[in-house]
């Protein structure tokens, strides 16, 4: 999860200003990306669960870390799931921009790809945790990145062909 948040900062520093990732609103009670406080607090979390680890991190202290107070966190997220949530949603719907529109504006079935992708990482972090003959792990690095960045590339390569 760690690292992901990392890449959502990145990608976030990335990103063009016209380009508008698009996050289910049933997420969140105002769209962050209307105004200055929200994306305060979204680059604010990212950083403090950066810090913290998520188990840690509140609301209370986002604010703080911010200098905001807890009721305007509210008035953006029901809870810190949704939050976490909108994070995910806003680094996958990059990487599906990303795909679609960058490494391969061609590549016939972007959606499912990334939802596939999507889908298994999930699953093998699962796997990692609780039945980890069930998956690879690679002493040093995080395998499954690394394997799905391996899949991702090689078949968008294949299909070039």
């Amino acid at each position: 999860m760690l690292l992901y948040l990392q890449k959502i900062t990145s990608c976030m520093s990335e990103m063009i200003s016209n380009v508008n990732i698009i996050v289910s609103d049933k997420i969140f009670i105002k769209n962050p990306e209307s105004s200055d406080l929200g994306r305060k607090i979204i680059s604010g979390s990212i950083d403090l669960i950066d810090e913290i680890g998520f188990e840690c991190f509140t609301f209370r202290k986002l604010a703080q870390k911010i200098e905001s107070t807890e009721a305007s966190v509210y008035r953006y997220f029901e809870n810190k799931q949704r939050l976490l949530l909108y994070l995910s949603c806003w680094y996958w719907s990059w990487m599906e921009y990303r795909l679609v529109l960058e490494l391969r504006p061609d590549y016939k079935y972007p959606h499912m790809l990334i939802s596939a992708v999507i889908e298994d990482a999930h699953q093998q972090r699962f796997f990692a945790e609780h039945l980890p003959r069930l998956t690879d792990k690679v002493q040093g690095e995080d395998s499954i990145v690394e394997f799905h960045k391996d899949l991702v590339f090689k078949t968008l390569e294949l299909n070039n062909n």
